[in-house]
């Protein structure tokens, strides 16, 4: 596929927010329209949400005459192995976030009492709302913004853009403050890298596989496994762990761990070793490129 304009690019990824809009009031209306449990209501929601703003995503695309794998939206045989990998990365973090956390303010994790374990049914229907919300937005902010911005712009621009979009997103939510938004940035950055790193090889495009894995598994291990705030959200009502950390400025407050310094740190690192990483792959593959050429 040759190159496209920067204009059409640029078309396709302000799109992209009218495209989210209609999946918002879609899974709005889905959610009030099927008379089901809360469970199953947030599930069914967010698969329309997801539906939409895959159907949608990929219209535009067509539209723009822009190949869908180029941006991510297709399914390899790779992904499920990219998958993994991602969801081991973010447990990684979750554990090294709340191990400096715990460190540093003195608090600890421990084990909850029999009572507050979810029950099969509950935590099947949080894994799967948090698989589809997760899907969701990596669909919007990876595919839909540093996917599409990728075809005709720098890594900066590519990267960069949707982190600072990603981060305003999440600007609004309760107990956000400069340090939330500022590791929403850095989490966009790592989240980003992930997407892009397939590319490295020739003739691969970008994955959702690795950031859908690593998304999911840092919200779900925060939310149903430790049961703690979620981006200022509420934390799963049955867990499995207990944490206490005493200091607001080490436990994040009423936004949670990702407004803590630690979070600053783990994430800060990954985003440093993963940009390096692809940018010495991307210069690695040029370099190859010209001497097959010459």
């Amino acid at each position: 596929m040759t190159k496209p304009s920067p204009l059409r690019v640029a078309f396709v990824a302000v799109s992209t927010a009218l495209v989210l809009a209609i999946a918002v009031v879609g899974s709005a209306l889905a959610t009030r329209a099927i008379h089901l449990e809360a469970a199953a209501a947030e599930v069914a929601g967010s698969a329309a949400a997801l539906t939409i703003e895959i159907g949608g995503l990929a219209l535009l695309l067509d539209r723009a005459r822009l190949e869908r794998r180029a941006v991510g939206l297709t399914l390899e045989r790779r992904d499920i192995a990219r998958f993994l990998t991602g969801g081991a990365l973010g447990v990684a973090l979750v554990v090294a976030t709340f191990g400096l956390a715990v460190t540093f303010a003195g608090g600890r994790i421990t084990v909850a009492t029999r009572s507050q374990w979810p029950h099969p049914e509950t935590f099947f229907a949080q894994l799967g709302t948090f698989a589809l919300r997760c899907t969701f937005e990596e669909t919007v902010f990876r595919a839909g913004l540093v996917g599409v911005l990728a075809l005709a712009f720098g890594r900066a621009t590519s990267l960069g853009v949707p982190a600072l979009l990603f981060a305003a997103a999440h600007a609004w939510n309760p107990g956000a403050s400069v340090a939330s938004v500022a590791n929403t940035a850095l989490a966009a950055l790592v989240l980003g890298a992930l997407f892009l790193f397939p590319q490295r090889a020739a003739g691969a495009a970008p994955s959702l596989a690795a950031p859908t894995g690593f998304h999911l598994a840092w919200n779900f291990s925060l939310a149903a496994v430790l049961g703690v705030t979620v981006s200022g959200g509420s934390g799963a009502r049955a867990h499995f762990l207990a944490v206490s950390i005493p200091a607001d400025r080490w436990s994040g407050g009423a936004y949670g761990i990702e407004a803590s310094p630690a979070t600053t740190a783990t994430f800060g690192i990954a985003a440093a070793v993963l940009g390096a990483l692809l940018c010495r792959r991307a210069a690695a593959f040029s370099a190859g490129d010209e001497a097959h050429r010459e």
